[in-house]
């Protein structure tokens, strides 16, 4: 089991949540009843080689809890099935060798940068610990929220088959949550979103009440939309912003405001019979594009998933639906939310020194606008990313010191 365990994980699928729930099938069948729990955590600080440069970067790591003779051992798997690293109960951190040596076998100029030392790992231990301590929290949570479930059944007079809760307070997009959204959400501490035995799916607003539960179904707030079985195509983007893709959905209900005409949510089951719950806009074309809303099956968005969706941010998203459109027709297969929004910055430059700037602060040097310095770069000569930038500096220099090269 050790050897296995310590190796690279066989995994075949390309999309990051699918990859998340084969590593933990993997992780299941390693180590069967010794694994105790399986915890995911999306921005952990750990060393990352990204576009031959090497970088402190967020990464997703799966942690693996197993029980083991001596006590409590933490493996660190990253998404492509990798054993990264182990530590036990004592914060004591070890990097896997089999890791350490493909890394230096790859990148073997970058591997002495690293600083794989004492100190580093000092930086990464506590973050293992904070999380977990973090998941101990939402679990308690999570407990809590099987207390609501009896107050459901009798606010709708039937069993549920499932259902997911949303608080009031969580950031859909930058500006709103559900409770800003629907019109009478901020009255509820939480919004839970029910299936019941004939798979129809109902809004639930709960509340304390002199320490009790109370919940109240919303008739009012939401109106299904798109018909009972929607054919509806919808761009959806994943909670991080890196792939859209098209899907359709069981169910769709928009806001029952007039200023929210254009918004709403869409409902949908997975295989594991999990609701998940998107937030969805509605351009001028009649096109939708949707993102996830966290739940406690559903982690969060990021910034700039949140800003791009945000209706104070960006009134209509019909410029992003018309460049998604023309990339898939151009042939573009794996698209984002970078290749699509005017809101999120694609300005970094990672150097092969392990420095980070930006197409901003190096336009600024040479005095011209950023989009000009983009186009001399794009194509400026150099086989790293330090020697095109370089040489577009050179480029922008002859260029000024004889106007008649200025393009």
């Amino acid at each position: 089991m050790k050897n296995k365990a310590n190796n690279k994980l066989k995994l075949v699928e390309n999309n990051q949540e699918e990859k998340e729930q084969e590593l933990q099938k993997e992780l299941k069948v390693i180590y069967g009843e010794n694994l105790e729990d399986i915890i995911v955590i999306d921005d952990m600080i750990m060393p990352q080689i990204k576009q031959g440069n090497f970088n402190m970067e967020v990464n997703n790591i799966t942690i693996a809890k197993i029980k083991t003779e001596k006590g409590v051992l933490y493996k660190l798997y990253n998404l492509d099935g990798m054993c990264i690293a182990t530590m036990d109960d004592q914060g004591n951190f070890e990097y896997n060798m089999q890791y350490l040596m493909e890394l230096r076998e790859e990148m073997p100029l970058y591997f002495g940068k690293m600083g794989l030392s004492i100190k580093q790992t000092k930086t990464i231990a506590p973050q293992i610990v904070e999380k977990i301590e973090a998941k101990k929290i939402d679990e308690d949570e999570i407990s809590k929220q099987s207390n609501n479930e009896n107050e459901i059944k009798e606010t709708i007079g039937e069993e549920i088959k499932s259902y997911v809760e949303i608080d009031t307070d969580t950031r859909i997009t930058k500006n709103d949550t559900i409770g800003t959204l629907l019109p009478n959400g901020s009255k509820f501490e939480k919004i839970a979103v029910v299936a019941d035995k004939n798979n129809r799916f109902r809004f639930i607003g709960i509340n304390s009440v002199n320490g009790r539960k109370k919940a109240v179904e919303l008739e009012n707030e939401l109106k299904q939309t798109e018909g009972l079985n929607p054919s509806k195509t919808i761009a959806s983007f994943d909670r991080k912003g890196e792939k859209v893709e098209e899907t359709q959905v069981s169910s769709m209900y928009r806001i029952n405001d007039v200023s929210r005409k254009n918004e709403g949510f869409t409902i949908d089951i997975d295989q594991f019979g999990d609701i998940k719950v998107n937030y969805y806009r509605r351009t001028a074309e009649n096109e939708y594009m949707q993102i996830p809303v966290e739940t406690q099956t559903q982690r969060c968005t990021t910034k700039e998933v949140r800003e791009t969706m945000d209706v104070k941010n960006n009134v209509d998203l019909s410029d992003e639906y018309d460049k998604y459109n023309r990339n898939k027709k151009l042939g573009i297969e794996e698209q984002g939310m970078k290749d699509i929004s005017d809101n999120i910055s694609n300005d970094e430059l990672y150097l092969e020194n392990g420095e980070v700037t930006t197409f901003e602060k190096e336009a600024r040097k040479d005095k011209i606008s950023v989009n000009e310095f983009k186009k001399i770069f794009e194509e400026a000569e150099g086989r790293t990313t330090k020697e095109k930038l370089e040489n577009t500096h050179q480029e922008i220099e002859n260029q000024f010191r004889n106007p008649r090269n200025r393009r």
